[in-house]
């Protein structure tokens, strides 16, 4: 990426994170105000996602930055590949064992009263799917 682009993108997530802010504020505000229970639980829940979200464009900002003064890592030793690439195979192996289980579960909760908690199942398959592009991505990475 040329450093015109990385400084526009840079200045993109700056204004994407200053909003995110906003947004933070309103998901606590309704979180406190309903509370415990089934409702609160749902708020907390995407709140906590959006603190997280918060967090990784931060970071991108703080690597797109460093990205921009520093040479290029040096590459994986060979041995350590094979190593991360296992562990990575472990960990999708997990998650779709994760997405299997929640799918299993969510069956289950099929009353109104219990539409909570099978969104937040569905999330954590959502979540689980994420996991799982996100270790195909590493994958990737550490096979070149």
């Amino acid at each position: 990426m040329e450093r015109k682009q990385r400084d526009e993108v840079i200045a993109g997530l700056a204004r994407h994170i200053a909003n995110e802010e906003a947004i933070l504020g309103k998901y606590k505000h309704l979180g406190e105000a309903l509370g415990n229970g089934p409702a609160g639980l749902l708020i907390r829940a995407i709140f906590h996602d959006e603190e997280h979200h918060h967090l990784l464009l931060n970071e991108m900002a703080k690597e797109l930055k460093a990205l921009a003064e520093k040479t290029p890592l040096p590459a994986v030793e060979e041995a350590s590949r094979s190593e991360l690439t296992q562990i990575v195979e472990e960990l999708l192996k997990h998650e779709e064992e994760t997405i299997e289980n929640c799918r299993k579960l969510k069956v289950r909760f099929v009353a109104p009263e219990s539409e909570v908690f099978a969104a937040i199942l569905e999330a954590l398959i959502s979540d689980s799917a994420k996991h799982q592009m996100l270790l195909m991505a590493l994958n990737r990475i550490l096979s070149a």
